[in-house]
């Protein structure tokens, strides 16, 4: 049976979108193949085993004892490497931290522990800097990779001056790079990227977990939003996310919507400044900030709800590549709003599942329009479930996954 080693920093319990991600590759893949995966994270907090998923291999160090003992028994890939390679895995070496090297040496006395080969595949939960392990692996021992890539990370390290070097050699040695959105895709040919090695697969959605249904009225009484039209933004709360736009929405509608609510969910740096802003504009008892949930409770949050809005834009070093809480959302059947940048238009089709906006004027048109209209919202919403259900299960994503992960004994290149 062929064996797949996952690595990766973000794994459940931690949330986020790249944690469901690597869970349901485990999971899925799992079916047909041995899959290993490996946390790399260095923070302890929430690791360990999840009641939803698989074991990870928890990533504690790695002494100087070890990295001797992982030098001397090294045995020489038996595949050749890229034209060019040596250079570009040397240069990544040289500039490579002391942290991320000790990272290296760990996972290749896993690779050895459990005895994987060319005939096997390492997947990494982004190009950089988990790919980086990943390009020693396909060095030394000759086992192809995959690298997920999820553009804000593309982004990040093509603007810094080495940080954007050690990108590059994950970049070129990677046997397939997979997009999450259109948009990534972009990105990644836009750095140089060899288009035949890019698959562009979409994040899915447990449709039978996130789905349609009346709003819970003990979590209407415990937030104090009895008989309120609900606006929903979840996201963490960092700066690309834009929450003060949707307060911005708020403000310009509360005069004709006296009975309109803001739920904020999620955790991050701008929590504070959110709030003052939200002060500002005179919307104190309009919105509520809540702190993530678990995913078992999420979608009781999503039913709460009458428009989700997330109006995430496009910044120097940060971006939405595409955006999983927009099918959350439209598989419980919400219409969305999101702007018109990164990947979102991949996770929103205009007019039908919900709309993109390009400014804030326009999304607080669109939210208006939402707002004076029942039948529009609820039409919009069945089409999102319907669009969740035929294109965007974690099934089909995962098999267009594994379908890229074929032939199985790479080619230099």
């Amino acid at each position: 049976m062929r064996k797949i080693l996952i690595l990766t920093d973000q794994f459940p319990p931690r949330q986020g979108g790249v944690s469901i991600w690597m869970e349901k590759l485990a999971l899925l893949l799992g079916v047909s193949n041995e899959v290993i995966v490996a946390d790399l994270s260095e923070s302890v907090e929430g690791r360990g085993r999840d009641a939803r998923g698989p074991t990870a291999e928890i990533y504690a160090g790695c002494s100087y004892r070890s990295i001797q003992e992982t030098v001397r028994t090294a045995e020489r890939a038996t595949v050749p490497p890229r034209k060019g390679g040596f250079t570009s895995v040397l240069k990544l070496f040289l500039l490579m931290r002391p942290e991320e090297l000790a990272k290296l040496f760990f996972v290749l006395r896993l690779i050895r522990a459990r005895r994987l080969g060319p005939r096997d595949w390492v997947i990494v939960s982004d190009p950089a800097p988990m790919g980086y392990s990943a390009v020693f692996a396909r060095f030394l021992l000759g086992i192809p990779f995959a690298a997920v890539c999820h553009g804000g990370e593309v982004l990040y390290h093509r603007s810094r001056r080495i940080e954007s070097v050690k990108l590059s050699a994950v970049l070129k040695e990677a046997d397939i790079l997979i997009a999450n959105s259109r948009f990534t895709q972009r990105l990644l040919v836009d750095a140089g990227c060899e288009p035949d090695n890019i698959r562009v697969v979409h994040p899915g959605v447990d449709v039978r977990h996130f789905r349609p249904g009346p709003k819970d009225l003990r979590l209407i009484r415990e937030l104090g939003i009895k008989n309120r039209t609900v606006l929903l933004t979840v996201a963490h709360l960092v700066e690309h996310k834009n929450h003060s736009g949707v307060l911005a929405v708020m403000a310009a509608l509360i005069g004709k919507y006296r009975n309109l609510h803001y739920l904020i969910m999620g955790n991050g740096p701008t929590g504070e400044r959110i709030k003052t802003e939200a002060r500002r504009l005179g919307l104190e008892g309009r919105v509520t900030f809540l702190r993530q949930v678990s995913y078992a409770d999420l979608p009781r949050y999503y039913r709460l709800c009458d428009v989700y809005i997330m109006l995430s834009r496009q910044m120097a070093l940060s971006v939405e590549g595409f955006g999983i809480a927009f099918l959350e959302a439209g598989a419980c059947g919400k219409p969305s709003i999101g702007m018109a940048a990164g990947g979102i238009a991949d996770a929103v089709e205009h007019g039908r599942s919900g709309f993109l906006v390009r400014d804030i004027q326009d999304a607080v048109e669109k939210t208006d329009r939402l707002l004076a209209d029942g039948d529009l919202r609820r039409r919009m919403g069945r089409f999102a479930r319907r669009r969740c259900e035929g294109r965007f299960t974690w099934d089909d994503c995962i098999r267009r996954v594994e379908e890229g992960l074929i032939p199985e004994q790479p080619s230099g290149r």
